[in-house]
């Protein structure tokens, strides 16, 4: 399904009114049903609801393993995603929540203690020119943003570079996305990094690190809570990678000055 409709608008320039077509992203509305129950509508862009639908069921702690799941079953005219578990759903929601691109996840002294007893570790180290050239690898991929301005990306990396690359008109899709690309193709988490355009907060940081993600970077903003804990975790957070800078909030002895590692 086209991720773009062409539509027409009435453009402005210096005070001269003119009608003309326009690129316009496609907010397309997915519902996912999970064990024949309906538990979300996800506000997304129409492509990859396979991996988007896992991705979500990852980050809402519904699934761990790939064998927690046994069928995925697409129906894209009507924004339908069935996913069959191999066990009964337990889901803490009881009513259908819709989604668009804010989550509410809370965040408790419990949840941040279940996440301590993760072991979170990686081997790998990033240079700056490194992390710079993926930032515009990032930007020259987002065509769909290029042509509309309506969308966000993420991509998963390693130290040889770009693994996966999804845009999205959520911030929270597109990261899911990637992370429900990865666990279908059980591409590990390990010695990689999560690299996205837009602002990075506290749940979608956790999101990232629930499924082994160590080092985590953006083009844009971290928020206040996003880098405490990251700190607290030890994390690797970077922001406002831009050009040839950026700001290293946590976990800097992951990002190193040389050119050759």
């Amino acid at each position: 399904m086209e991720m773009i409709d062409e539509m027409e608008i009435v453009k402005i320039i210096s005070f001269q009114q003119e009608i003309t077509n326009d690129n316009v992203i496609r907010e397309y509305a997915m519902t996912l049903i999970v064990n024949d129950v309906e538990i979300a509508t996800l506000m997304c862009s129409p492509d990859s609801l396979q991996y988007l639908a896992i991705g979500f069921l990852l980050s809402e702690n519904i699934i761990d393993y790939k064998e927690d799941y046994r069928e995925i079953v697409v129906d894209e005219k009507n924004g339908i995603v069935n996913v069959k578990l191999a066990q009964e759903l337990k889901y803490k929601r009881k009513n259908k929540i819709i989604y668009t691109d804010g989550r509410d996840l809370s965040i408790d002294k419990d949840f941040l203690n279940n996440f301590r007893q993760i072991k979170l570790r990686s081997d790998i180290k990033l240079n700056y020119e490194y992390l710079f050239n993926i930032s515009k690898e990032l930007d020259d991929k987002s065509v769909i943003f290029k042509k509309t301005g309506g969308t966000h990306s993420a991509c998963l990396c390693d130290e040889k570079g770009m693994i996966l690359f999804r845009e999205d008109v959520s911030r929270h899709n597109a990261i899911d996305k990637i992370l429900g690309e990865a666990f279908i193709k059980e591409i590990s988490l390990d010695n990689k990094f999560v690299f996205v355009s837009g602002r990075l907060t506290s749940e979608m940081l956790l999101k990232i690190v629930r499924v082994g993600g160590v080092i985590i970077i953006s083009r844009s903003a971290p928020t206040d809570l996003a880098v405490k804990i990251a700190r607290n975790l030890n994390i690797t957070l970077v922001g406002f990678v831009r050009g040839n800078r950026m700001n290293i909030y946590s976990g800097e002895l992951r990002i190193v000055c040389k050119k050759n590692i």
